[in-house]
């Protein structure tokens, strides 16, 4: 995904996100045409920011965050969102803001859901800049309707199930091989690195989206599993795990959780936002994370802390 120009690396870095903001919407062959080709190649990030959930809010600001702060460290960007008009204008827009830190940005609307889109994706990225460094998992939807376990709608069950934790898993899989394909860093840097993003909801339950807890906790089973498969190839597997975090998704629950924020919920005493988990992406990216193998950091104020 990102790695910091002060590293002068002299190969350029490609790395891969996934909150679904990219543009490909002129199709695979002409992915170049929103690129600005005057542009010295630095440290590339291929970021796919899945969150698409077809009817349901999207992810996009909190990850348009963490584009935009790995443009800053001088990443090139692949991003996606769903390919829906009103997702394709925000992915537009986000891919404008990246554009003027310096770096290259394609965008890919696509619904990460549908596995035979992922290969496509890897394609335009790997394409563009010769190869992959990092990907940033974070396909990501809410539940249909928050109530109780013993209400759940299989079709809630079945959608958070396909965009929380299939989706990731098999891009992960896709990614990796080409990874593994590649020739391999003389050192440590570039940092090659997947970087998936679940919930403190996978160690903390949440009663009235049980969907939602048992997707995201399968999602921290993945990024484990994959940590042990790429670990003596020196690849970087790390999970996230953001606490209550101000974005679109939190809208419905915003005065909910204000109110307990306010009697202590959280630590910290404050609502996460979108930069929080944005510097801890890049952290992890640039391989500032170096020997750190499967942890996830709990971004989250303190919220899943355990105390009396």
């Amino acid at each position: 995904m990102y790695f910091s120009s002060s590293y002068q690396m002299s190969c350029d870095h490609y790395r891969i996100s996934t909150n679904q903001m990219v543009d490909l919407s002129c199709g695979t062959s002409q992915a170049n045409c929103h690129l600005e080709n005057n542009i010295q190649k630095r440290e590339l990030l291929y970021e796919i920011h899945s969150s698409c959930c077809r009817d349901y809010r999207s992810r996009s600001w909190y990850w348009k965050g963490c584009a935009l702060e790995l443009a800053r460290g001088g990443f090139n960007l692949l991003i996606n969102d769903r390919p829906d008009a009103d997702s394709v204008e925000k992915l537009h827009a986000t891919q404008q803001e990246c554009l003027a830190e310096g770096v290259e940005v394609i965008c890919f609307p696509a619904d990460v859901g549908d596995l035979s889109l992922h290969e496509e994706m890897l394609d335009a990225a790997q394409n563009q800049w010769g190869r992959l460094d990092c990907l940033l998992n974070n396909a990501g939807i809410s539940v249909k309707k928050r109530g109780d376990l013993l209400d759940l709608e299989p079709d809630s069950f079945d959608q958070n199930i396909a965009i929380n934790t299939r989706a990731p898993f098999f891009l992960a899989q896709a990614f990796s091989k080409r990874l593994l394909a590649q020739p391999k860093p003389e050192a440590e840097l570039p940092h090659r690195s997947i970087i998936f993003v679940s919930s403190i909801n996978a160690i903390m339950l949440a009663m009235n989206r049980g969907e939602y807890t048992i997707a995201k906790t399968a999602v921290s089973a993945a990024a484990r599993l994959f940590a042990a498969r790429l670990c003596n190839e020196q690849i970087g597997v790390y999970e996230v795990r953001p606490g209550l975090i101000k974005t679109d998704m939190t809208i419905p629950a915003t005065a909910y959780y204000d109110e307990l924020i306010a009697k202590g919920l959280v630590p910290w005493g404050r609502w996460g936002y979108p930069a929080d988990i944005a510097s801890t992406v890049r952290a992890m990216a640039e391989g500032k994370l170096i020997y750190t193998c499967g942890q996830a950091v709990a971004i989250d104020g303190g919220l899943s802390m355990p105390r009396f």
